[in-house]
């Protein structure tokens, strides 16, 4: 069977390497997670205890019917998730389970079996299973302890659980031929019991004693050299502070024993079923010491193993009398852990040839000799070799064939540790191949040709092991090559700040040297000084010119946190100091500039160049002695006003403040302000005291919960008194809109013009580079212009702006005389044509009133959509998307946006934000000033949190925070109506802000805020305003989301435990229910397309995000089982596409009108994917690293689908205009 076994079994790289190495590997069994009720997250807690240990953890379970050995967290997860799915597998149940194709939690028998053929020694769980009261009548004997007879293995455990026999059990266990020891903690060996899982003491003596861990490894070793194939049972103690005396749990132990035997719980269900009785019975003290003993036994086995590994690295006697200097401590830790590639050279040079070349077409003879190289390895042997007093560890791959083989043996006849060389199994990896490198040269030796294969760095990952390599050997410096691919290089820096561990780059190559600078979109930020992600960087001048264009082609050098350092340089001049410090040749080059510009992010880099040396370029700390070494001086290219920011040789920029992320100090220095600028501040701003009196004056309100994660009890935003206030002390509207400007009659002529109202003296005092700056270089009349005076700085920033913005006409007109009235809408007028007001004949003051909302709804009537007309409709390509941004939305709110919402016949953008706020913009991105704004309201009191256009005509505005009531603002006459009860429904709601309303118009569904028997929408009438029906859906948790059916006759209603109704209005019930696939927490349900069952809508596409960060995306058509009626749908139909490029909940989903665009996302800071339908294929050139979208709170599409509105925490509005 074990061969058999051999065969099916999986084993992680991980473990396998380990095991190969002889590192300190522990087995896990996962019963405790899948049947221990212990909580969802318990496996990735006694992975990262063992890894904090120094050990290699392998998880033990049957994933999918495999066998499996070093099963991640995330499978755990998932297998615990699937229920009743997953069987308690002991020894019997593992073909079962092959055969079967099913999820097993393995117990102690059969993790002993799949751990011992996996070569691993030692296992550490919580408690051992015995031999049952009355085991003598009914035979009922834990499968653990025949295993324990016939499987050597050391298992440590806290004894049986205390309602077993347990003096038969030892008695058991003896005749098995297994040893029993029980760790003493200080007592003396006369007085040692074996312990009874939640007591430390059971009444029976324990066979053996033993004293440490050592003495423990010693009896391992001594077991597996004389070829003894039982285990061993070391029983570990639970701690004092967590035990439970036996007497303590008799009553309930004895009422849990009887119970189980009168339901009938025999063989593998008694267990369970008495422990779930004993939780019940005896409250969370059993659950809090299951946890805490089950810690202390994979604590203590973690300790064992690494003893044992001492043991086996040291080639001494097992025998625990040994001296203890003869036995080798290993040191785990290391100065430089070195990331990188390990290769076979091969070099041919051709042996008696014409010409001195071999020829080509046929075989040469050559003298062809090998060696071991690659960049990463001779980094960590010349680290090696350089001094014995460098602990170095070098971390690669190689594959599981002869030349892996054979770079294995030469790193450990060099004395380099192989303890982080991954070696990848063919069973597993199929396609990997050790690296290697050919070279062919003439009969000069110069090269001819070479054949390089790095692919196994770039083409697979180990993310879990480099975790492990970083906390285990805790070094200085990680030295990391450029073999990687882009995305495992920012793995290693990311690894590199959590540990605090300083970070080198190697380029390797010109076109690997590329991949620091790669494009950021999905990776880790690279960081920049004073935390930048690299410490120093070794590249060539070729490949300093490759980093350089890498980092101006994918955007580095046009971030704010980059312009900060360089402009704190003032490299005013510098390119004579270039040439003196360094050479004109290089300067020609450009490599000192290109070393200033990667500075931000590598403070130190080498530059090789060959026989001539290396030039250094770096930043010094403020505390750096060479900044007061008096022959430095002469190398310090810049300084600023108070610390250095050095060149070719050195820089600082850190300011005096600790509180200055960027470090820069001012380049400018502050002067004192004068009486005129004291005064001027006190107009403008008022004095301190007054001022910090009114910054916030306007900010009472509700905090925004969810935009900072918390959860606000509805009691706490019950304003009772607001309900019994008529609407009209609660809105205040503005109807003028932003930019609407109040003329004032001109000023008598005083002969002259008037000038400016302020000027600042200081501006003839201030000089400015226009050459050094990128953004001034513009402002140059020629190229060899750069400074100039603060005044003619001024004047030229001017100039450039009216070149781009000309002033528009009514600013150009002579003053005086009467004006033609503005225009209805504050667009310009490529936006507005023919918007005239009906009165032309009136004076411009007669418009300095607020402008009525009886004129805005005449004008929006109008509107023309920009001129332009609707943009025709294309079908989109998967591979790219063509969208750029355009003018946002000039008004920001003051809290998060909380909701989008385009008018369905007219280009206006309605936004909401709890600060009580709706804002209606004219979308008109090309107008001057763009997108105007037409109106606003201000509703005291109310934390708007959704509002919505009625559908199909926009002509009335529904919107509601968290109250019990909503509004509906009717655009036609103004009035604003609060409905403040559903009749007969009243107690559902503590909250009316989920309400959705249908496309036809006629319903708003809203969901109740009861959990009770599942989760309720109710309809109302949004003509009446009165109750129509309630659609009850019997999912855990309530209701998640829920989405109208296109033609607004059916809701798709989302539970939160992934339960789907398909509810019809007309019949007043559910059509169909099925399940989303492997949904974990529900969150947001979203409907799309065109072309979908007549019978579910019309919509062809749904697609349902998870608290996981999953999104699946169904085809509507695919879930109606065919030819069946009435309707049924599959029960738990196949995702079209199942989308994982968040990791956060989805937060919002949202279809574009013409269905071919669906966009995702959550609140953590720019997240947001874009998707193609029908491919369901994300988008990867949108959004890039450098879109500025923050942490998004709310998405809308226009009715054309050519313009996506996204708002933020941050109350703004961007807009993206989508090419087609």
């Amino acid at each position: 069977m074990k061969s058999a076994l051999r065969g099916l079994l999986r084993v992680s790289d991980e473990v396998a390497n380990a095991v190969r190495t002889k590192k300190p590997v522990v087995a896990l069994e996962s019963t405790i997670y899948t049947h221990g009720g212990l909580g969802h997250d318990l496996a990735q807690h006694h992975l990262d205890l063992v890894r904090r240990r120094g050990g290699i953890p392998a998880i033990v379970a049957v994933v999918d019917g495999v066998p499996s050995v070093g099963v991640s967290a995330q499978d755990m997860s998932r297998i615990t998730a699937s229920g009743s799915g997953t069987v308690k597998a002991s020894r019997r149940d593992l073909a079962y389970l092959a055969g079967m194709g099913r999820h097993g939690g393995t117990t102690i028998a059969a993790t002993m079996l799949l751990a011992r053929l996996a070569g691993i020694r030692v296992f550490g769980t919580g408690g051992l299973g015995g031999v049952h009261r009355d085991g003598q009548s009914s035979m009922d004997v834990s499968a653990d302890l025949t295993e324990l007879g016939r499987t050597r293995m050391a298992v440590v455990c806290s004894g049986c659980k205390g309602f077993l026999d347990i003096p038969r059990t030892l008695e058991f266990l003896e005749t098995q031929g297994c040893l029993v020891a029980t760790f003493a903690d200080g007592r003396d060996d006369g007085a040692v019991d074996f312990p009874a899982f939640w007591a430390r003491d059971s009444g029976t003596a324990s066979p053996a004693v033993v004293h440490d861990e050592r003495q423990a490894a010693a009896m391992i070793l001594a077991q597996e050299r004389l070829g003894i194939e039982s285990g061993l049972l070391f029983a570990n103690p639970i701690p004092r502070e967590a035990a439970i005396p036996s007497d303590e749990l008799r009553v309930a132990i004895e009422q849990a024993v009887r119970e189980a035997t009168e339901q009938g719980f025999t063989g593998s269900s008694n267990t369970p079923f008495v422990l779930r009785r004993l939780k019940q019975l005896a409250g969370d003290r059993i659950v809090a010491a299951n946890k805490t003993l089950a810690e202390a036994n994979i604590t203590r086995a973690t300790d064992i193993a690494i003893e044992l590994y001492r043991m086996l690295t040291s080639s001494s006697d097992c025998g625990i009398d040994l001296p203890k200097q003869t036995v080798a401590k290993v040191d785990a830790n290391a100065d430089v852990l070195v990331a990188g590639a390990v290769a076979v050279d091969l070099s041919c040079d051709p042996a008696n040839v014409v010409d001195g070349a071999p020829r080509p077409c046929t075989s040469n003879p050559a003298r062809i000799t090998q060696s071991i190289g690659g960049v990463g390895y001779n980094v960590a042997l010349a680290a090696h070799l350089a001094s014995r007093n460098t602990r170095v560890r070098f971390c690669s791959m190689v594959a599981d064939d002869v030349a892996g083989s054979t770079v294995l043996a030469s790193l450990q006849a060099s004395g380099l540790d192989t303890s982080y060389i991954q070696t990848l199994q063919q069973e597993s990896h199929p396609d990997a191949r050790t690296s290697q490198y050919v070279a062919v040269n003439d009969d000069k030796g110069d090269l001819l040709i070479a054949m390089a294969d790095m692919a196994i760095l770039s083409q697979h990952s180990a993310s879990g092991q480099w975790n492990s390599a970083m906390e285990t050997t805790a070094p200085k410096w990680v030295v990391v090559d450029g073999n990687w691919n882009p995305r495992d290089l920012r793995k290693w820096l990311a690894l590199g700040r959590q540990y605090r561990v300083k970070a080198a780059f190697e380029p390797v190559s010109v076109a690997k040297s590329r991949a620091l600078f790669c494009p950021q979109a999905g990776l880790a930020q690279l960081g920049v000084f004073p935390h930048a992600g690299v410490h120093l960087a070794t590249p060539n001048r070729y490949e300093l010119e490759a980093m350089n264009a890498a980092a101006r082609e994918n955007g580095y050098l046009e971030l704010g946190d980059w312009f900060g350092i360089i402009d704190s340089f003032r490299m005013r001049g510098a390119s004579d100091k270039f040439v003196h410090l360094t050479s004109s040749e290089l300067v020609t080059a450009g490599v000192p500039v290109q070393s200033v510009q990667l500075l931000p992010y590598i403070p130190t880099i080498l530059t090789k160049l060959g026989s001539r040396g290396v030039l250094l370029t770096m930043l010094l700390g403020r505390n750096d002695p060479l900044l007061r070494d008096p022959d430095a001086n002469r190398f310090i290219l810049t300084r600023t006003d108070e610390h250095q920011v050095s060149g070719p040789d050195g820089s600082e920029s850190e300011s005096s403040s600790a509180s200055d992320d960027n470090g820069v100090v001012p380049a400018a220095e502050l002067q004192e302000k004068d009486s005129d600028e004291e005064e001027l501040e006190r107009l403008v701003l008022g004095n301190k005291t007054s001022f910090r009196e009114n910054l916030f004056l306007r900010s009472e309100g509700f905090e925004d919960a969810e935009t900072y994660g918390e959860s606000m009890g509805v009691e706490d935003v019950q304003m009772g008194e607001l309900e019994e206030l008529a609407d009209a002390d609660l809105f205040m509207f503005d109807t003028a809109g932003a930019g609407t400007t109040i003329a004032k009659a001109p000023a008598p002529k005083t002969g002259r013009e008037d000038g400016a109202a302020w000027e600042d003296s200081d501006d003839d005092r201030l000089t400015v580079s226009l050459a050094s700056i990128r953004q001034n270089r513009k402002l140059r009349v020629s190229e060899a212009d750069d400074v100039v005076s603060g005044t003619e700085y001024s004047q030229r920033l001017r100039q450039q702006y009216l070149r781009f913005h000309p002033a528009p006409e009514w600013a150009t007109r002579k003053m005086g005389g009467k004006r033609r009235r503005r225009r209805g809408s504050h667009s310009s007028s490529s936006s507005d044509d023919g918007l005239e007001s009906d009165d032309d004949g009136g004076d411009y003051e007669d418009d300095a009133s607020a402008r009525p909302l009886e004129s805005f709804l005449r004008d929006i009537n109008r509107l023309s959509g920009g001129g332009e007309g609707p943009s025709k409709r294309r079908t989109l390509r998967p591979e790219t998307i063509g969208i750029e941004r355009v003018r946002e939305i000039p008004d920001r709110h003051v809290r998060a946006v909380q909701s989008l919402c385009f008018h369905p016949e007219y280009p206006v953008l309605l936004s909401a934000s709890a600060a009580s706020v709706l804002f209606l913009h004219h979308v008109a991105p090309e107008a001057e000033p763009p997108n105007p704004r037409l109106t606003s309201v201000k509703a005291e009191g109310v934390d708007i949190r959704n509002a919505e256009f009625l559908y199909p005509r926009g002509d009335a505005i529904f919107f509601a925070g968290r109250h019990r009531y909503f509004h509906q603002w009717d655009l036609p006459s103004g009035v604003v109506r609060k409905t403040t009860q559903i009749l007969g429904h009243q107690l559902e709601f503590k909250t009316m802000d989920r309400f959705r309303l249908s496309p036809c118009g006629r319903y708003m569904a809203l969901a109740a805020s009861s959990k009770k028997g599942g989760g309720v929408v109710n309809l109302i009438s949004t003509v009446t305003m009165q109750w129509v029906a309630a659609a009850r859906l019997q999912s855990t948790g309530g209701v998640a989301d829920f989405a109208w059916w296109r033609t607004g006759e059916g809701l798709t209603i989302l539970g939160r435990d992934g339960l789907v109704g398909e509810y019809c209005v007309e019949n007043r019930s559910f059509v169909a229910v099925w399940h989303d696939d492997g949904c974990i927490g529900a969150s947001v349900v979203a409907l799309g397309g065109h072309g979908g069952p007549d019978v579910l809508g019309c919509h062809r596409w749904v697609a349902i995000g998870s608290g996981s960060g999953i999104t699946n995306i169904y085809d509507r058509c695919e879930l109606i089982i065919p030819d069946q009626t009435p309707l049924r749908l599959k029960e738990r139909p196949t995702p079209k596409r199942i989308l994982e490029s968040l990791v956060t909940a989805i937060s919002f989903l949202t279809f574009s009108p013409d269905g071919q665009l669906l966009a995702l996302g959550s609140r953590k800071k720019d997240s947001l994917r874009l998707v193609h339908l029908p491919s369901c294929t994300l988008y990867r050139n949108w959004p890039t690293q450098q879109t500025p979208l923050g942490r998004i709170t709310a998405v809308a599409f226009n009715r054309e689908s050519d313009l996506l509105a996204v708002g933020n925490d941050k109350g703004k509005v961007r807009l993206w205009k989508i090419r087609r």
